[in-house]
């Protein structure tokens, strides 16, 4: 009789499972730790089995020390769907320090009548800028801390801590990486300042001028790997800016390198027997010994057996 109970009970929550709602949020990891003034990007993905729920609304909230209520960083109504699907959205920390919580909520409605919630909640620490108190500006620069294949992101903020017209900002491309013209031309009209891009120094300038007085403002550029260029793995990637007003110039802070992951991401084809394997490798840590970087891989491989498919 004991082992028909049990049997009927797996059995029930064997369908409810099937037909439960989940959120997952895919990035930013539970506990990682970025710089005030970050722009990180909060994905996550929704997976519904029942088409008897519908009328899906995303809600991605922040809610930050010494803040009493949930702001809305992003709410999106969606198609109905079985299966999976995903939400992106960024969150700007600008004068954001100490431990914030972001919150991924799916409301629907139920088959018959009724609504449905489900919430996710990950939370993240922002460090606090280090302290400059004789300089005019402060200019922050913002990475990964592991590169992968493909295109890279540096995300910049400046901070000014007096008034100032004018403000340029120097950044050296890596030499393995280039900027393409037309990408950085939609930036610069989108951000409204000017560029110029030097080859034989690998310095890329940036103008920013307000009449009225510069505010705290960020901004980023995209980084490729130049063709049939190698990278090995644990290889450091060094950075290296500077930023200049009238009469004061000082060094861009923040992060200072990104390593190559120490691990080769597979390429397509990939089968579902190929993802498995990076599957249980990544339980057994074996994509990195770091913990972060694990799950940062495992992630970009799922993304790319997807692709694959």
């Amino acid at each position: 009789m004991k082992k028909i109970f049990l049997i009927g009970l797996l059995l029930v929550l064997f369908f409810i499972s099937v037909n439960a709602v989940e959120v997952a949020i895919d990035q930013p990891l539970e506990g990682q730790e970025f710089t005030s003034g970050e722009i990180i990007e909060v994905t996550a993905t929704i997976t519904n089995e029942d088409e008897g729920k519908t009328g899906f609304e995303i809600f991605v909230k922040s809610q930050c020390e010494g803040g009493l209520n949930w702001n809305i960083l992003s709410n999106e109504k969606i198609p109905d769907f079985t299966g999976e699907t995903s939400v992106n959205t960024t969150f700007d920390s600008t004068q954001t320090t100490g431990n914030c919580v972001l919150m991924v909520s799916a409301n629907y409605m139920k088959q018959g009548g009724g609504y449905g919630n489900v919430v996710e909640y990950v939370q993240v620490l922002f460090n606090p800028l280090p302290e400059e108190p004789d300089s005019k500006v402060t200019v922050v620069r913002n990475s990964g801390n592991f590169y992968y294949k493909g295109m890279h992101t540096l995300n910049f903020a400046f901070y000014p801590h007096e008034e100032i017209t004018g403000l340029i900002i120097r950044e050296i491309i890596p030499e393995k990486f280039y900027i393409v013209d037309e990408l950085m031309d939609a930036i610069a009209e989108y951000k409204g300042f000017e560029w110029t891009f030097t080859e034989s120094t690998r310095t890329l300038k940036m103008l920013f001028t307000d009449s009225v007085g510069i505010e705290s403002d960020y901004f980023w550029i995209k980084l490729y790997p130049k063709q049939q260029t190698q990278f090995e793995p644990q290889e450091q990637i060094n950075f290296e800016g500077d930023w200049e007003v009238l009469e004061s110039s000082g060094n861009i802070i923040g992060k200072e390198f990104m390593t190559v992951a120490g691990f080769n991401m597979p390429e397509c084809p990939m089968n579902d027997q190929d993802l498995l394997s990076h599957v249980d490798k990544w339980a057994k840590m074996k994509l990195s010994s770091n913990e972060i970087e694990n799950d940062q891989i495992i992630l970009q491989i799922i993304e790319l057996w997807k692709g694959c498919q």
